[in-house]
Protein backbone atom coordinates (compact mmCIF):
# COMPACT_ATOMS: atom_id res chain seq x y z
CA UNK A 1 0.00 0.00 0.00
CA UNK A 2 1.66 3.24 -1.18
CA UNK A 3 2.14 6.40 1.46
CA UNK A 4 0.73 8.95 1.50
CA UNK A 5 2.02 12.43 2.47
CA UNK A 6 0.20 14.92 4.65
CA UNK A 7 -0.03 18.62 4.05
CA UNK A 8 1.46 20.18 6.43
CA UNK A 9 -0.62 22.80 8.22
CA UNK A 10 0.71 26.63 8.28
CA UNK A 11 -1.02 28.32 11.71
CA UNK A 12 -1.17 31.83 10.34
CA UNK A 13 -0.47 34.56 13.01
CA UNK A 14 -4.04 35.78 12.87
CA UNK A 15 -5.54 32.40 14.17
CA UNK A 16 -2.44 32.69 16.53
CA UNK A 17 -4.18 35.56 17.64
CA UNK A 18 -7.95 34.25 17.76
CA UNK A 19 -6.42 30.88 19.69
CA UNK A 20 -4.84 33.05 22.06
CA UNK A 21 -7.74 35.44 22.90
CA UNK A 22 -10.11 31.92 22.84
CA UNK A 23 -7.75 31.40 25.96
CA UNK A 24 -8.95 31.25 29.51
CA UNK A 25 -7.21 33.64 31.51
CA UNK A 26 -6.16 32.70 34.95
CA UNK A 27 -5.47 34.05 37.93
CA UNK A 28 -1.37 34.10 38.66
CA UNK A 29 -2.10 32.92 42.15
CA UNK A 30 -4.05 30.20 41.08
CA UNK A 31 -1.20 28.63 38.73
CA UNK A 32 1.23 28.83 41.13
CA UNK A 33 -0.38 28.29 44.89
CA UNK A 34 2.41 28.36 47.50
CA UNK A 35 2.42 27.64 50.96
CA UNK A 36 5.82 29.06 52.57
CA UNK A 37 9.03 30.32 52.30
CA UNK A 38 11.80 27.53 53.58
CA UNK A 39 13.72 30.39 55.84
CA UNK A 40 16.16 28.01 57.28
CA UNK A 41 17.65 26.84 53.53
CA UNK A 42 19.76 29.57 52.27
CA UNK A 43 18.40 29.38 48.83
CA UNK A 44 15.17 30.05 50.79
CA UNK A 45 12.86 27.95 48.02
CA UNK A 46 9.08 27.90 48.32
CA UNK A 47 6.84 25.43 48.73
CA UNK A 48 4.04 24.78 46.57
CA UNK A 49 1.22 23.35 47.45
CA UNK A 50 1.52 19.69 46.30
CA UNK A 51 4.25 20.04 48.32
CA UNK A 52 7.11 20.56 45.21
CA UNK A 53 9.22 23.23 45.15
CA UNK A 54 10.28 26.73 43.15
CA UNK A 55 13.16 28.70 43.28
CA UNK A 56 13.12 32.53 41.89
CA UNK A 57 15.83 33.77 39.28
CA UNK A 58 15.67 37.45 38.30
CA UNK A 59 17.14 37.86 34.34
CA UNK A 60 18.75 40.92 33.76
CA UNK A 61 17.53 42.54 30.54
CA UNK A 62 19.60 43.29 27.51
CA UNK A 63 20.78 47.06 26.63
CA UNK A 64 20.09 47.11 22.74
CA UNK A 65 22.85 49.60 22.82
CA UNK A 66 25.37 47.15 23.24
CA UNK A 67 23.93 44.52 20.79
CA UNK A 68 26.57 44.60 17.70
CA UNK A 69 25.86 42.99 14.11
CA UNK A 70 28.26 40.49 14.53
CA UNK A 71 30.47 38.78 16.99
CA UNK A 72 30.52 37.47 20.78
CA UNK A 73 27.85 39.91 21.75
CA UNK A 74 25.81 40.28 18.11
CA UNK A 75 21.76 39.48 18.30
CA UNK A 76 22.80 35.94 16.38
CA UNK A 77 24.89 35.13 19.09
CA UNK A 78 21.93 35.75 21.79
CA UNK A 79 19.38 33.81 20.01
CA UNK A 80 22.47 31.01 19.47
CA UNK A 81 23.32 31.02 23.18
CA UNK A 82 19.76 31.41 24.05
CA UNK A 83 18.77 28.32 21.84
CA UNK A 84 21.38 26.11 23.19
CA UNK A 85 20.65 26.94 26.68
CA UNK A 86 17.03 25.53 25.84
CA UNK A 87 18.84 21.66 24.81
CA UNK A 88 20.38 21.84 27.96
CA UNK A 89 17.65 23.36 30.34
CA UNK A 90 14.64 20.91 29.90
CA UNK A 91 13.24 21.15 32.85
CA UNK A 92 9.79 23.37 32.83
CA UNK A 93 10.03 27.28 33.92
CA UNK A 94 8.53 30.33 33.50
CA UNK A 95 8.97 33.92 33.12
CA UNK A 96 7.22 36.32 35.27
CA UNK A 97 7.52 40.19 33.75
CA UNK A 98 6.88 42.93 36.98
CA UNK A 99 7.34 46.19 37.86
CA UNK A 100 9.07 46.47 41.15
CA UNK A 101 11.26 48.88 42.94
CA UNK A 102 14.74 49.29 41.47
CA UNK A 103 17.41 47.40 42.97
CA UNK A 104 20.52 49.23 44.14
CA UNK A 105 21.80 47.30 47.14
CA UNK A 106 24.97 46.87 44.49
CA UNK A 107 25.34 50.44 44.71
CA UNK A 108 24.35 50.88 48.65
CA UNK A 109 27.10 47.92 49.12
CA UNK A 110 29.55 49.96 47.48
CA UNK A 111 28.84 53.53 49.26
CA UNK A 112 28.62 52.07 52.30
CA UNK A 113 31.80 50.02 52.08
CA UNK A 114 33.61 53.39 51.04
CA UNK A 115 31.96 55.34 53.94
CA UNK A 116 33.80 52.69 56.19
CA UNK A 117 36.92 53.42 54.65
CA UNK A 118 36.78 57.17 55.29
CA UNK A 119 35.76 56.64 58.78
CA UNK A 120 38.55 54.99 59.32
CA UNK A 121 40.78 57.45 57.49
CA UNK A 122 39.23 60.03 59.41
CA UNK A 123 40.46 58.64 62.47
CA UNK A 124 44.19 58.33 61.01
CA UNK A 125 44.50 62.04 59.50
CA UNK A 126 47.24 63.58 60.28
CA UNK A 127 47.11 67.18 59.66
CA UNK A 128 43.06 69.64 59.91
CA UNK A 129 43.43 70.19 55.93
CA UNK A 130 42.87 66.20 55.33
CA UNK A 131 40.81 65.77 58.26
CA UNK A 132 38.41 68.73 56.27
CA UNK A 133 39.16 66.78 52.75
CA UNK A 134 37.89 63.37 54.22
CA UNK A 135 35.05 65.00 55.27
CA UNK A 136 33.97 66.94 52.15
CA UNK A 137 34.06 63.44 50.84
CA UNK A 138 31.71 61.63 53.60
CA UNK A 139 29.31 64.24 53.10
CA UNK A 140 29.27 63.42 49.18
CA UNK A 141 29.01 59.44 49.69
CA UNK A 142 26.08 60.13 52.18
CA UNK A 143 24.58 62.25 49.48
CA UNK A 144 24.93 59.34 47.01
CA UNK A 145 23.29 56.19 49.97
CA UNK A 146 20.52 59.13 50.63
CA UNK A 147 20.06 59.06 46.36
CA UNK A 148 20.19 55.49 46.40
CA UNK A 149 17.59 55.09 48.55
CA UNK A 150 15.02 57.68 47.04
CA UNK A 151 15.21 55.52 43.90
CA UNK A 152 14.04 52.68 45.69
CA UNK A 153 11.01 54.86 47.13
CA UNK A 154 10.15 56.87 43.75
CA UNK A 155 11.25 54.16 40.69
CA UNK A 156 10.09 50.96 39.73
CA UNK A 157 11.66 49.25 36.72
CA UNK A 158 10.55 46.09 34.61
CA UNK A 159 11.44 43.28 36.25
CA UNK A 160 12.08 39.37 34.92
CA UNK A 161 11.94 36.72 37.01
CA UNK A 162 12.06 33.11 36.09
CA UNK A 163 10.31 30.56 38.49
CA UNK A 164 12.05 27.03 38.13
CA UNK A 165 9.87 24.00 39.57
CA UNK A 166 11.66 20.63 41.47
CA UNK A 167 9.63 17.78 43.24
CA UNK A 168 13.16 17.80 45.73
CA UNK A 169 15.42 20.11 47.04
CA UNK A 170 18.31 18.37 45.80
CA UNK A 171 16.61 18.88 41.93
CA UNK A 172 16.25 21.81 42.81
CA UNK A 173 19.79 22.60 43.78
CA UNK A 174 20.83 21.36 40.22
CA UNK A 175 18.55 22.87 38.37
CA UNK A 176 19.52 26.42 40.28
CA UNK A 177 23.02 25.80 39.20
CA UNK A 178 22.24 25.02 35.58
CA UNK A 179 19.97 27.80 35.15
CA UNK A 180 22.73 30.28 36.59
CA UNK A 181 25.40 28.79 34.40
CA UNK A 182 24.13 27.85 31.01
CA UNK A 183 23.21 31.48 29.84
CA UNK A 184 25.10 31.97 28.00
CA UNK A 185 25.32 35.16 25.78
CA UNK A 186 21.75 34.88 26.48
CA UNK A 187 21.11 36.12 30.30
CA UNK A 188 23.09 36.02 33.22
CA UNK A 189 20.69 35.24 35.61
CA UNK A 190 20.90 36.15 39.52
CA UNK A 191 19.47 34.33 42.98
CA UNK A 192 16.65 36.62 43.77
CA UNK A 193 17.14 38.02 47.95
CA UNK A 194 14.29 36.57 49.93
CA UNK A 195 13.00 40.00 50.37
CA UNK A 196 11.84 40.48 46.78
CA UNK A 197 11.23 37.03 46.94
CA UNK A 198 8.24 38.47 49.08
CA UNK A 199 7.47 41.38 47.37
CA UNK A 200 7.33 39.27 44.08
CA UNK A 201 4.54 36.59 45.95
CA UNK A 202 3.24 39.96 47.24
CA UNK A 203 2.17 41.33 43.77
CA UNK A 204 1.31 38.26 42.40
CA UNK A 205 -1.37 37.83 44.58
CA UNK A 206 -2.15 41.87 44.75
CA UNK A 207 -2.18 42.58 40.73
CA UNK A 208 -4.01 45.83 41.43
CA UNK A 209 -1.64 47.20 43.85
CA UNK A 210 1.82 49.15 42.82
CA UNK A 211 5.09 47.76 45.36
CA UNK A 212 6.98 50.41 46.90
CA UNK A 213 10.57 49.96 48.13
CA UNK A 214 9.21 50.53 52.01
CA UNK A 215 6.28 47.76 52.10
CA UNK A 216 7.06 46.06 55.35
CA UNK A 217 5.73 41.87 53.93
Amino acid sequence: MALTKQKKRHVTFSQMKVIWSRRQQEPIWQIIPYKRILETNKHHPIVLQDDTYLDMLNIPGKDLDFISSDGANSDKSVIESFHRFLTIYVSDFDIIVSQLPADTKTQKAAWSGRLAEIDQELRDAATQARYDQLLQQRQYVLMQIETDNNVVEKITHQEYTAFIYADSIKKLDQYRTMFLTEGGQAFQAQEVSVKRKRMILYQLNNPAEMLTGGRRL
